[in-house]
């Protein structure tokens, strides 16, 4: 069995998908293609994970789930609600941010409230995904790659029709769910074939693989336009999944890069925080070029995802240095006391 570096070539592939949410969220040239993938490949990583992973407790597995979901969940909402938003508010127009009730139906719900009344619809996935988590954990509780198998197929088949019958965005956003138990079923099932198949694990290593798979998943893409909450056809899933089998070979040739690595492992902050960003980045960006006299969209939207990513992880780790220093504070403190 060839033996790969797991945590380090699923971090950048982690950083090359929020790298392209934050693009496809900035309007990149290539916001079409970059839709039909990039939130798929999130539970797809989410399934391969999962397989041959330390199965727990439901008590733990949902008190696992719980803190690294559904609380940055909340956490986010109210950092970009009530701190953001308020002294956004604030600076502009001098008055205090209204938190009425369909904001709060935002925060329980999601869906159109998340969408029409909080400035961060991102959030979304990890709502959707708290749930997609728990239920994908009883398929594959049941009888393992059985049931994996069935229930992908099964979830494949409904993903039509529950977006038909529930178009937009419904509660929990709820609509996404077949589909995101489809690609957590195709990433569990991949990385079972890249364990129990020595060809296959060589085969997803050599680079030609992957530009290959990146011309198919671009050419049926480009036909079959979509995202993973409005889906054509079926054919979409087929170019998704060829793109990520395609970025999964091609990352191994990063995985040394620091920057790949240290943004893989910080993802989910920057997913909270992206969308308030990219406003700030895109002016500061749009104001330089416009003092050098440079126009070019591509290149502009390229240094605006880039700063945004900067901008995000600044946050991140000026949260850490205040966090540190208020646990350290209180914990002199409390040694005072004793």
């Amino acid at each position: 069995m060839l033996k790969m570096n797991r945590d380090s070539r699923l971090d950048v592939l982690r950083a090359w998908g929020i790298i392209l949410v934050v693009a496809g969220h900035n309007h990149s040239p290539f916001f079409d293609y970059i839709y039909t993938f990039h939130m798929p490949l999130f539970f797809f990583i989410s399934g391969f994970l999962r397989y041959n992973a330390t199965q727990k407790g439901w008590k733990l597995f949902l008190k696992n789930r719980t803190k690294s979901s559904l609380l940055p969940y909340v956490f986010f909402w109210i950092f970009s609600m009530l701190i953001y938003g308020e002294l956004v508010s604030f600076l502009t127009t001098h008055k205090p941010l209204i938190i009425d009730i369909n904001s709060i139906k935002g925060l329980v719900l999601g869906g159109r409230w998340l969408y029409d009344y909080s400035n961060n619809f991102a959030l979304w996935y990890l709502q959707l995904f708290f749930i997609a988590s728990i239920l994908f954990e009883m398929i594959v509780r049941l009888s393992g790659a059985k049931t994996v198998l069935l229930g992908g197929l099964l979830s494949l088949f409904l993903t039509k029709i529950v977006q038909i019958w529930l178009p937009g965005r419904p509660i929990f956003h709820i609509n996404v769910l077949p589909a995101a138990i489809t690609f957590m079923a195709i990433g569990y099932l991949f990385h079972m074939c890249m364990e129990r198949f020595h060809e296959v694990s060589i085969l997803f290593n050599q680079i030609s693989v992957g530009v290959f798979l990146l011309i198919l998943g671009w050419c049926i893409s480009f036909r079959v336009k979509g995202n993973i909450a409005e889906i054509p056809s079926y054919w979409y899933f087929l170019g998704a999944v060829f793109t990520i089998l395609a970025l999964y070979s091609l990352c191994s040739r990063f995985v040394r890069f620091q920057f790949f690595q240290y943004i893989g492992r910080n993802t989910l902050g920057i997913l909270g925080l992206h969308t308030l960003m990219i406003r700030w980045a895109r002016e500061y960006t749009q104001y330089l070029f416009e003092r050098m006299s440079f126009h070019n969209d591509f290149f502009v939207h390229f240094c605006t995802t880039i700063l945004t990513v900067i901008m995000c992880c600044a946050l991140i780790e000026g949260w850490r240095f205040i966090k540190s220093y208020l646990w350290q504070f209180f914990r002199k403190e409390k040694l005072r006391g004793n």
